[in-house]
């Protein structure tokens, strides 16, 4: 039988309390219960990855010439969250837009290959987002992106809305949004989304970057890392007073259930409507920083945790786990679910820290 351990809620308020659960057990149970179906909305980008090996040095510049030795590619952005979706155990569709070239196909075949719903993908006359990584020798030497990052026009928008709103019945359970800058997310898309999901019930948890970042109004809940909204806020965070400033200011004006503002190396901070929660990091290292794609991998276990019934500490401690669980490589990060089930198994007695929230 596992071992079990407790963890301890400390407040500057209430003093202490102890969280008497058979943490691991629940966390097991919840990992169990992920079976939902989540309509991912987002900037699909494929990622490409060239691994070389330098035979010699060039003649005409101090550079290394370099043999290619393996190419492979996989779902980046918005598809990288509908691929974890999956990779848990739930079932994904993927609304954006690509490009009708080699790339789009490219993306519809992996995203074929992982048994993700394409229905809502609308193509049009637009380049598909390519990022290409060149690795020398196993170490990341260069990358090159091709975008195009002009928002979408209202026509293209409404033609996009229009897939959506086809496929939203009563069998979604929430809705994610994954804006990475590149256009598909727009303040009328959000609009539009948001209220029909309002309509029908449907949570809508929401990861902007930062164009948008202030747009996101009225999702449940709200994630990005703290550089993301200092930047979109205007708001720097130089203490613990402004990084509290910070979390009301984003609650009032987006009016979010909860607003997750992950911190690195110092994991991640949770506010609601009374309370900050902060859940450190389980990362040894700096690692996580060359882990590409932890940031959907995050918010992929965090609406599924929720969806299947997770309150917002269980659902932020299992994110927590899953970002010490990924390891740098060369491809774009997907959960393994054994190898998270048997990080829960090792997991040792950690402080949560949760203190009343002021207005």
């Amino acid at each position: 039988m596992p071992k079990t351990f407790i963890l301890l809620w400390k407040s500057d308020s209430i003093g202490m309390d102890t969280f008497n659960i058979d943490t691991k057990n629940r966390l097991h149970d919840i990992l169990r219960d992920m079976k939902k179906k989540v309509l991912v909305i987002g900037d699909l980008i494929l990622d490409r990855y060239v691994e070389t090996i330098p035979t010699r040095l060039a003649r005409e510049a101090p550079i290394p010439i370099s043999r290619i030795i393996n190419e492979h590619s996989c779902a980046g952005g918005a598809g990288n969250l509908a691929t974890n979706i999956t990779s848990l155990g739930g079932d994904a569709l993927v609304a954006g837009v690509i490009g009708n070239d080699y790339e789009g196909e490219i993306l519809l075949n992996i995203f074929t290959r992982h048994k993700i719903d394409t229905t809502c993908i609308l193509k049009i006359d637009r380049e598909t987002s390519l990022h290409t990584r060149y690795y020398v020798d196993k170490s990341l030497h260069l990358r090159i992106d091709k975008d195009v990052t002009k928002d979408l026009d209202r026509t293209n928008t409404e033609k996009l809305f229009d897939n959506i709103k086809s496929i939203i019945k009563d069998d979604i359970d929430c809705i994610c949004i994954s804006d990475y800058d590149k256009g598909c997310i727009t303040p009328r898309l959000l609009r539009y989304i948001i209220m029909l999901a309002n309509d029908k019930g449907i949570p809508v948890y929401g990861q902007p970057m930062i164009r948008h970042y202030l747009d996101f109004i009225g999702c449940t809940l709200v994630k990005s890392n703290i550089k993301e909204a200092s930047t979109a806020t205007g708001i720097s965070i130089l203490n613990e007073s402004s990084l509290h400033n910070l979390g009301i200011n984003l609650l009032t004006r987006l009016s979010a259930k909860y607003i997750i503002l992950t911190t690195g190396k110092k994991g991640l901070t949770t506010f609601e409507e009374n309370n900050i929660i902060n859940i450190p990091s389980f990362i040894a290292s700096e690692s996580f920083r060359k882990v590409i794609g932890v940031r959907d991998a995050m918010t992929a276990m965090l609406s599924l945790a929720l969806l299947a019934g997770a309150d917002i500490v269980e659902a932020s401690l299992l994110s927590n786990m899953v970002a010490a669980t990924l390891t740098p490589s060369i491809t774009t990060a997907v959960i393994e679910k054994e190898r998270l089930k048997s990080y829960i198994d090792r997991f040792d007695k950690k402080m949560i820290t949760k203190v009343p929230l002021h207005r």
